[in-house]
């Protein structure tokens, strides 16, 4: 397995899968054609590139990662509009963030992927 395969936006993807249904976990990486061993590698290799382009005040993996775990769920649940955001952006406010992204059909796992991807189509929409 070569990581080089496995580019952040497809991790992301993968990632979102999982997040969206663990039990299907096994099946959703034959499906990639990796074990839950070369799962693990993948995501430590890109969170160690993350950490080296954090420091040194790059997000474009991180972005990437998100962009395609965002584009995942919302593949499955559809999209995630300004209203949708605003919704979880007040129920973190109020302590209910859980509550109501399983109202939305979102994986809790998804709160600051979501953040960060709305945050930054919004500042481009400006």
């Amino acid at each position: 397995m070569d990581s080089t395969d496995f580019p952040p936006h497809r991790v992301g993807r993968i990632a979102a899968s999982l997040d969206l249904d663990p039990e299907a976990s096994d099946q959703i990486l034959a499906t990639n054609g990796i074990d839950e061993q070369q799962w693990d590698q993948l995501e430590d290799h890109w969170d160690d590139v993350v950490v080296v382009e954090l420091e040194a005040n790059s997000t474009t993996t991180l972005d990437a990662m998100d962009d395609g775990y965002v584009e995942r769920i919302e593949g499955e649940r559809g999209p995630i509009d300004a209203p949708t955001y605003e919704q979880i952006r007040a129920a973190a406010d109020r302590g209910n963030l859980e509550t109501v992204l399983d109202e939305l059909d979102i994986p809790h796992a998804a709160h600051m992927r979501i953040v960060r991807v709305l945050e930054g189509r919004l500042r481009r929409s400006q």
